[in-house]
């Protein structure tokens, strides 16, 4: 992991911009503004030509930014088996709804109880802990191997 961390800083006579990679990365991450200021310290007392140290007056820092970059592994994606397209198993019950010009009444169903292969008909509501997912008539949701929804209009009853 490479930490970069780029300044601008003004002393009485100078306008500078600064650009220090470290391999300090560890530091920053368990007390970030301690290496933070010792970074940007030791990068001023070497664009200064100052070894021991930055210079006494007074420093303005106009502009600090800090960017890391680190390698992320990749989520695996997990494949359920198929279940049957019943989902009466994730139904919490029914609420009055209306949409555009119409209305009715909606089956709410759990998101997170819902299967692979199971099958919701609209008009219905799915709820999940951040989001909220609307089925309306003449629509139907079914849930792949991996949790996904997918919507597709169905044809009407004759």
């Amino acid at each position: 992991m490479k930490a970069f961390v780029l300044m601008g800083l003004v002393t009485p006579t100078k306008w500078m911009y600064l650009e220090t990679a470290t391999a300090q990365s560890r530091c920053l991450a368990r007390n970030r503004l301690c290496a933070a200021r010792r970074i940007c310290k030791a990068a001023l007392a070497k664009a200064l030509g100052n070894p021991g140290g930055a210079p006494d007056g007074p420093i303005s820092l106009e502009l600090i930014r800090v960017s890391v970059k680190k390698g992320m592994p990749k989520p695996r994606l997990v494949e359920r088996p198929l279940q049957g397209p019943d989902s009466s198993h994730a139904r919490k019950g029914t609420r009055k709804v209306l949409w555009g010009s119409s209305k009715g009444e909606a089956q709410i169903y759990n998101w997170e109880a819902l299967r692979p292969g199971n099958r919701v008909s609209g008009c219905a509501v799915l709820e999940d802990v951040n989001s909220t997912y609307f089925i309306p008539e003449g629509w139907e949701m079914i849930m792949d191997r991996f949790g996904n929804g997918s919507l597709s209009r169905v044809s009407p009853k004759v």
